[in-house]
């Protein structure tokens, strides 16, 4: 029944239901593609980041042409991994482990062991991932990466772009004015608490991270 309600809130453009419907189902694909169909691509590239890392050059280079036409300095500044590949230390760790995920999601456990099941935000993937390597449980190729990275599969994609004559995304749909417009806007409606102090807020890697 989720799984329908995505389908059919992503359909008549209920968009806010369709991604959370896809996140709990845990099909961050089609999460992802809500976010670059709905030209929601700084959120898509964030999102690729914390749990597509190898989609991250894809939507990078979508948001670098929607931001050119506005302004050719800020979209040089958006590093795509393909090109400075040492500013995304630990990139290929986490590819490899997307695709351990992967292909674990296929061995779905039953309900009975929940309570032993340990939590999300309990796991190390990278580190699950580096053992069942080294056990011999997990094995990688380059053209695991290359295979999710070109060509993903017709159920990672929202229904709109299931039209097997559509190769890739045109950029030329990406309204940048009207992200910026919105942008200002909420920034205009943030209300902040008169007791929080930020002057000193940094966002570091450790943040930008976290779920």
């Amino acid at each position: 029944m989720v799984s329908r309600l995505g389908e059919s809130a992503e359909s008549s453009g209920k968009n806010n239901v369709a991604f959370l419907s896809h996140m709990l189902l845990g099909q961050k694909e089609k999460a992802l593609e809500v976010l670059i169909n709905t030209s929601r691509l700084p959120e898509a590239a964030f999102f690729a980041r914390t749990y597509l890392p190898s989609q991250i050059s894809r939507v990078v280079k979508l948001w670098k042409a929607g931001v050119m036409k506005s302004n050719e300095k800020t979209a040089q500044a958006l590093a795509d991994p393909e090109e400075y590949e040492n500013l995304f230390p630990g990139l290929q760790e986490a590819i490899k482990a997307e695709i351990y995920l992967k292909k674990e999601s296929g061995n779905l456990s039953p309900a009975a062991n929940y309570l032993t099941h340990p939590m999300t935000h309990e796991r190390n993937v990278v580190s699950e991932m580096q053992e069942a390597e080294v056990a011999g449980k997990f094995e990688y190729s380059v053209a695991d990466t290359l295979k999710e990275v070109k060509n993903p599969s017709p159920e990672q994609l929202s229904p709109r772009d299931r039209d097997e004559n559509v190769e890739e995304l045109n950029v030329g749909t990406v309204d940048i004015s009207q992200i910026e417009e919105e942008l200002e806007l909420d920034i205009n409606n943030l209300v902040l608490d008169e007791n929080i102090d930020t002057s000193e807020i940094n966002l570091d890697e450790d943040l930008l991270s976290e779920d």
